[in-house]
């Protein structure tokens, strides 16, 4: 009968040659991820903040008004400032997203090509010029908020892409080529090829709990493969 130390030999190289290259791209996309500076992965350095002005009351008065008005019973609603720009978000059971402009007390039939470029310059801090503005309408692999979307792309040095809520003009997400390489490496390292989201999918707890046998059969060899003489230049130094 073969020894304990045998076949935890071959079950540490089986183990090894099958979970060994997702180890290796666990390790990798660490590191990576590690020296990626957060602050440039969020292009938190390629746009100012917008600062809003305060609601007036006023405007909060007529914010109420136009409540009063509809007829929809309201789900939600929410008073703010969006590029300076006081508005009115209600959400009632038959319209998810009704914005009014309260200086005027009139609905936005969402923003223009025009009004999304001029924010999105407004705001830019990089070092290119628009290339593109386009309303997306289905998700992408950088982009999986509510849709539709203004994405306003630059042809600066680091292909930086933003992206608006068509309804109010808010800035929802931005995006650039740390970002991208980020990405990819968190979706090797959660092993979700598709929505680049769920970590705790069957795939990625299978193969955790097979690096962990790797692991634990590594430490039992470790333990045996050492020998009192190997720490005897321990006990010569006292």
């Amino acid at each position: 009968m073969a020894k304990p130390i045998v076949w935890m030999r071959k079950l540490h190289k089986w183990i090894g040659l099958i979970i060994g290259i997702q180890v290796f791209l666990w390790i990798l996309g660490g590191t990576v991820m590690s020296i990626l500076p957060l602050d440039q992965v969020h292009g938190d350095h390629l746009h100012k903040p917008v600062k809003q002005l305060a609601i007036t009351s006023q405007q909060r008065q007529a914010a109420g008004a136009i409540l009063n008005t509809l007829d929809a019973p309201i789900v939600a609603y929410q008073v703010k400032s969006v590029f300076n720009r006081p508005l009115l978000v209600v959400n009632t059971e038959s319209s998810p997203s009704l914005v009014f402009d309260l200086n005027h007390s009139k609905p936005i039939n969402g923003m223009t090509e025009q009004e999304i470029s001029l924010n999105a310059m407004s705001i830019y801090t990089g070092d290119g010029k628009i290339s593109a503005v386009s309303l997306i309408n289905e998700r992408t692999s950088e982009y999986k908020k509510s849709l539709p979307a203004w994405q306003v792309t630059f042809d600066d040095s680091t292909a930086t892409a933003f992206y608006f809520n068509p309804h109010t003009g808010e800035l929802n997400s931005v995006r650039n080529r740390q970002w991208r390489v980020f990405d990819f490496f968190w979706m090797l390292h959660i092993m979700d090829y598709q929505e680049r989201e769920n970590f705790n999918h069957p795939l990625l707890i299978i193969c955790a709990l097979i690096a962990l046998l790797l692991t634990l059969s590594g430490v039992y060899l470790l333990v045996k493969v050492f020998s009192k003489r190997d720490f005897s230049w321990l006990t010569k130094k006292r």
